[in-house]
């Protein structure tokens, strides 16, 4: 759940506004962000993940990236993921 809480709140932070102010815990989260995600096996959630938690992409903007699925499609697959995850924590 930690970790679902912490890729959120990365995401939120660099969409604000208050930018400047949250720096460091922006980086700080950045860098625990970057490697929980570069430990996911499979390719296209790491992808997904990636795109939506680092560089603040929209789950459309993903789809439209992947070129199939729809948004929904990747955020649920993200969301069965992430839940997975925080189950077997």
């Amino acid at each position: 759940m930690q970790n679902i809480c912490a890729l959120e709140r990365l995401y939120e932070l660099r969409r604000g506004e208050a930018r400047e102010r949250y720096a460091g815990e922006i980086d700080e989260l950045d860098k625990k962000c970057r490697e929980l995600i570069a430990g996911i096996a499979n390719a296209n959630i790491r992808y997904s993940m990636f795109e939506r938690y680092i560089n603040g992409c929209t789950w459309d903007g993903i789809a439209d990236k992947f070129g199939c699925g729809t948004a929904d499609a990747v955020r649920k697959r993200c969301d069965r993921y992430l839940r997975s995850m925080s189950e077997t924590a």
